[in-house]
């Protein structure tokens, strides 16, 4: 058995693992290590969004059967239909037999204005902040360039 093939998901078990322990044994001082958490989640953002997306380009690229691809794109579209009113069947009685929000009676407090609504370009901005070049631009990571 080739074990460089599951290199990778024993690393990942084994950090799994190891991450149970330190906060079993660590308890809530095992909060310090939460901004290396925090930064593996958003790296991971990062990236699976343009993996998937090359590699189902890539995929696509390798289809020269032009009907082949349309039966694939009409399948794929149709799961997706399916599996989305499945869903919503699912979780409409849900919401509506526990009323999720319904007490939570939050009010402002005195004196509140609420901010003002951002332009559509900073709407249109805010999409991409799980990139590369405007995560290492935005405010969160500025913080991690300057000197203070």
């Amino acid at each position: 058995m080739d074990w460089k093939k599951y290199a990778l998901i024993v690393a990942i078990t084994v950090g799994f693992i190891l991450g149970l322990g330190v906060g079993a044994v660590a308890g809530k001082s095992a909060a310090v290590l939460k901004p290396l958490g925090d930064l593996f989640i958003r790296l991971m953002r990062m990236i699976v969004t343009p993996l998937v997306i090359i590699t189902i380009a890539a995929a696509v690229a390798k289809i020269a059967d032009l009907r082949r691809l349309g039966k694939l794109v009409i399948g794929m579209f149709v799961a997706f239909i399916i599996l989305s009113a499945i869903a919503a069947s699912i979780m409409l009685p849900a919401a509506l037999a526990f009323g999720p929000g319904v007490e939570v009676g939050l009010t402002p407090p005195a004196g509140y204005t609420p901010p003002k609504p951002p332009s559509v370009a900073d709407l249109i901005w805010g999409l991409y902040h799980t990139t590369l070049w405007t995560s290492s631009l935005s405010a969160g990571y500025s913080r991690l360039y300057s000197s203070q």
